[in-house]
């Protein structure tokens, strides 16, 4: 008996989907990455599909395996030290490439402390990093610049709110107890990096916890950046002592360059919002669930049958009670040029951020002027100024006991929502007498933290004679910052009557270095490289 088959339209569409499903699976492509100086195969080669953002990277045999949609698809492949070379696919399944060592990144100059190497005379960890390329990126600090962007450097945000506090660790946690802030210097000249130093007291030990503390990087403009050094091994100790344990961070910021005068603005607006909420129960399902709680535990109904409906008219989702669409507003200012003897740079910029919780915000406005000038053949004149003036208003989000009241978002999530947020007879003013109100926090409370920073400094370079040369540099750096706080009747901190504080802080160094730097390249194979110096830096709070 013979059997026919029967060809359906739904036979018909699951051939093609079939036929489709292998079309779109591609074809895979393997192969191997050498060194062209030496043939060695390197592990680590960024192996990326041009235009998308799927890619590997190389075993420790050099070798690869990535599936492309087609053989039109471009393979691009990357290394550090290395010059980029890019493959179309083409009709070949296998592939050997011979990467070239790029002569310039290694004739790149590094800056390590009081002084500069080449990157190929380089022995210590070291990572340098370039602020070009970022001017598509919602950057608020000099922390986010950095962070992902290089290995050995964690850096994490403690907060959410507009300029929060930040955890900056690089190579790991080195103290218990106390700071692990690595050293950051700006222009030469080392910056508080206290998290407490733009937050003063709130006057209370118990609730000095109740607003995460500031970031004193947020009052450096990123846009001002034109290179970052990480010094991440025992150099950082060898040069900055003690200061320099946790590593350091050498923040070079923008100079003018000999070309023609250049005027630039810029303004760029991003919009932002909560992905999602937490999944909460509403009344109905509250009442169902605190009613089968009582009577699992052979107790009668927390909620009577009569009064449901009446409970059931007040179904309050908490969370969107706090929250609001953030928006935030950036404008960059900027002059720069110069001659042979004169280069200059100035910038101003003014940073405005909503938080996503309401009542939450940062602004900060700053100016920066850098000058350079060749006064005598053999000495240079170098001046940085910056002025920044910042707030942070915070909503309370939480406290050293753990209470729900004391916190904004904790409140949200755990309060009931049969209960009412708003007084009777309003639908905008919180409910005061319900202490802990979410809503009492993020409309009534205040935490307003304002700082006023200056940094200055004069560098002279005079040339003794080739190659050795006598740098003095000396500035200053003023710090005031005052916090006001004010914990609303409906709090835990102002359950009597109300809790307010104003607290103030100020701290003033000073800075002076002497130092001698010697550079001697001999019979252009060797080269010496030699610091010697004094610096003196004093601080008066």
């Amino acid at each position: 008996m013979k059997k026919r088959l029967l060809l359906t339209p739904l036979n018909f569409l699951l051939g093609i989907l079939t036929l489709f499903s292998f079309s779109v699976k591609g074809q895979t492509i393997s192969g191997v990455v050498t060194g062209l100086d030496n043939n060695e195969p390197l592990m680590g080669v960024s192996v990326m599909l041009n235009g998308t953002n799927k890619g590997t990277s190389t075993n420790k045999n050099g070798e690869f395996t990535i599936v492309v949609p087609n053989n039109k698809a471009v393979l691009r492949f990357s290394y550090a030290g290395y010059l980029t070379q890019e493959q179309v696919v083409g009709s070949r399944t296998t592939f050997k490439i011979s990467l070239v060592k790029d002569s310039k990144a290694m004739d790149e100059v590094v800056i390590i402390g009081y002084g500069e190497i080449k990157k190929s005379d380089l022995t210590g960890s070291v990572s340098k990093l370039k602020a070009e390329g970022n001017e598509d990126k919602p950057l608020t600090s000099i922390d986010q610049l950095i962070q992902g962007r290089t290995s050995g450097v964690q850096i994490t945000q403690n907060s959410g709110a507009p300029g929060s506090g930040m955890t900056f660790l690089i190579r790991g946690a080195s103290s218990v107890t106390g700071s692990n802030q690595p050293l950051i210097i700006v222009d030469g000249y080392p910056i508080e990096t206290d998290q407490r130093s733009l937050t003063p007291n709130t006057g209370t030990s118990m609730w000095e916890s109740s607003t995460p503390p500031t970031n004193p990087l947020a009052a450096i403009n990123p846009n001002d950046i034109e290179s970052i050094e990480i010094l991440k091994d025992a150099s950082s100790t060898a040069i900055y002592g003690s200061r320099g344990a946790n590593g350091v961070v050498l923040v070079t910021t923008k100079r003018g360059k000999t070309n023609r005068d250049q005027f630039s603005y810029s303004v760029r607006t991003d919009l932002s919002r909560l992905p999602r909420t937490i999944d909460v129960l509403n009344a109905e399902k509250f009442i169902e669930y605190a009613n089968e709680g009582a009577l699992n535990s052979k107790r009668d109904s927390v909620y009577r049958f009569d009064a449901i409906p009446a409970l059931l008219a007040n179904d309050y989702f908490w969370q969107n009670l706090i929250v609001q669409e953030s928006i935030s507003h950036d404008h960059q200012l900027s002059f720069t040029g110069g001659d042979d003897k004169t280069k200059y740079s100035i910038s101003g910029s003014y940073y405005n951020q909503k938080g996503i919780i309401k009542n939450s915000s940062f602004d900060r406005g700053s100016v920066r002027m850098n000058i350079d000038r060749q006064v005598l053949p053999k000495l240079k004149v170098s001046g940085s100024f910056s002025g920044i003036v910042s707030q942070t208003k915070s909503t309370q989000q939480s406290n050293s006991n753990g209470d729900q009241s004391g916190s904004a978002i904790t409140g949200a999530l755990r309060f009931r929502p049969i209960v009412s947020p708003f007084a009777a007879g309003t639908d905008d003013e919180p409910e005061v007498s319900i202490e802990g109100n979410p809503l009492t926090l993020v409309s009534l409370g205040r935490n307003v933290s304002r700082s006023n920073v200056v940094l200055a400094n004069l560098k002279g370079d005079y040339s003794i004679v080739k190659g050795l040369n006598f740098v003095v540099n000396a500035g200053v750096n003023n710090t005031y910052a005052k916090r006001d706080n004010f914990q609303p009747f409906g709090t835990f901190a102002g359950r009597q009557n109300g809790y307010a504080y104003t607290g103030e802080s100020s701290n003033f160094n000073f800075l002076i270095e002497n130092t001698l730097n010697y550079n001697k390249t001999i019979a252009k194979k060797h080269r010496i490289n030699a610091v010697g110096g004094y610096t003196w830096q004093q601080w008066n709070n």
